[in-house]
């Protein structure tokens, strides 16, 4: 049987899902999954299973697997623990990564005591935190993991990563990583498909209609919409012409897909990161604040430049959009 862990927000577990449907198909013995989101915390979703906001109750709750039976987990970065649910059943083990792992560094005091290996660098020193120890002690295991470490497999556009890559100053990925692309779309019915252009702040509202301007305010979809929204159908039905947007990778990557300009206000973990990144080169305007911050002279100058008649900006869209296209 095969078993998936997704732990995150709706961002991070539809790809999950999606690369599960997709890839892993063939499992007809497939354990069933269901997923919510509560906003701003963190959902673990296993099998029927789904509990929010307390980390140690999510790590009890993956322990509890071991008694599953599976011959194979897919987790993601957010549900590490189930590596050592694996380590303890001999089940065949792969991580999947909707960010870009060494965005965020390890401990300074860790990685002088940790093996020598590429993949540890790059990911798998989580692996090695007390947390994870005490777990796999519980479960009967060495603290430290003596276990081939699994494949790391990216569900990121390999554009997105080289971007990452560059800013980070990598220069390859280890062996044992794989890059997938993003498993992102989810059917949006066309008459469903101005319900979600919505704006949450009624400043926003105001500023685009003062600019006379037709933009998407990119929302969460358990705020304001009934189901998740598949940018990728509203972004090419011709509606949208711009994107505001909080710098999630899924949305900015959607929106590079169909080659809109993009406004980035970030409020949380490595969207300012994407927002400063696209910003780089050109194909976006990051925010100098967080959104709850955000000053009405500054709303008005990045939305301008959304509507600005600016060909030297559209061609780096264009060349960024085939870019992303091609993979």
């Amino acid at each position: 049987m095969l078993l998936v862990v997704a732990l995150g927000t709706t961002g991070d577990i539809v790809p999950v899902l999606r690369y599960v449907e997709v890839v892993v198909a063939t499992h007809s013995d497939l354990f069933p999954l269901a997923t919510r989101e509560i906003p701003q915390s963190k959902v673990v979703s296993i099998g029927t299973l789904s509990t929010a906001g307390n980390t140690e109750t999510e790590r009890r709750t993956i322990a509890s697997l071991v008694s599953f039976g599976a011959t194979e987990i897919i987790t993601t970065l957010f549900g590490l623990d189930a590596v050592a649910v694996a380590a303890k059943t001999a089940a065949k083990c792969s991580v999947v990564a909707t960010f870009v792992a060494p965005d965020f560094a390890p401990p300074s005091d860790l990685m002088d005591s940790l093996p020598n290996d590429e993949a540890v660098r790059h990911w798998a020193w989580r692996l090695f935190l007390d947390d994870h120890g005490s777990l796999r002690e519980e479960l009967g295991l060495d603290p430290w993991p003596a276990e081939p470490l699994p494949n790391l497999v990216y569900l990121i556009e390999k554009p997105f990563l080289e971007l990452a890559m560059q800013d980070l100053s990598i220069s390859h990925l280890p062996s044992s990583v794989s890059v997938a692309g993003s498993f992102l779309s989810i059917p949006l019915e066309p008459e469903k498909a101005r319900q979600v252009i919505l704006s949450n702040t009624d400043s926003v509202t105001n500023l685009l209609e003062l600019a006379d301007a037709f933009a998407i305010w990119v929302i969460n979809s358990s705020i304001n919409s009934p189901l998740p929204v598949s940018y990728s159908d509203l972004f090419a039905s011709g509606l949208v012409r711009t994107s505001i947007n909080h710098g999630g990778l899924g949305t900015i990557t959607q929106a590079s897909q169909t080659g809109l300009r993009q406004v980035i206000v970030p409020f949380i973990f490595d969207q300012r990161l994407w927002g400063e990144r696209l910003s780089r080169i050109g194909v976006a305007k990051c925010a100098s604040e967080d959104i709850a911050d955000m000053e009405v002279g500054e709303w008005i100058l990045l939305i301008r430049w959304l509507c600005l008649n600016n060909p030297t900006v559209d061609e780096k869209v264009s060349i960024w959009r085939n870019k992303v296209l091609a993979g």
